[in-house]
């Protein structure tokens, strides 16, 4: 994060000022499957949101702070959950069906 300098003002004894603080955020996210941006797919789509999160991790010792963690977290787009990775657990016979939830 870096913090540009600004402007400074008094008000009763306080000093205030201005920062203009830059930050990084996530511009593009593309898909490992067919390699579109999801990002822009999501923000067309109009959607609240269309999250598939598939993860995998572990770690080696018996103390958890202090181990070795391994994470595969594929990013993967709704067109290709649906087409590719629904049909695959299907196959395997797991039940994909999705559930209701009312807010």
């Amino acid at each position: 994060m870096n913090i540009v300098k600004g402007t400074r003002r008094v008000i009763n004894m306080k000093t205030y000022k201005t920062e203009t603080i830059v930050r990084e955020t996530i511009d593009k996210i593309f898909c490992d499957i067919c390699g579109e941006d999801m990002l822009a797919e999501f923000n067309k789509s109009g959607l609240l949101y269309d999250d598939c999160i598939i993860s995998h991790k572990y770690a080696h010792d018996y103390d958890y702070d202090h181990a070795d963690h391994h994470e595969f977290e594929p990013d993967i787009c709704p067109k290709c959950f649906q087409s590719k990775i629904i049909p695959f657990l299907k196959s395997i016979g797991l039940n994909t069906e999705y559930k209701y939830e009312y807010r």
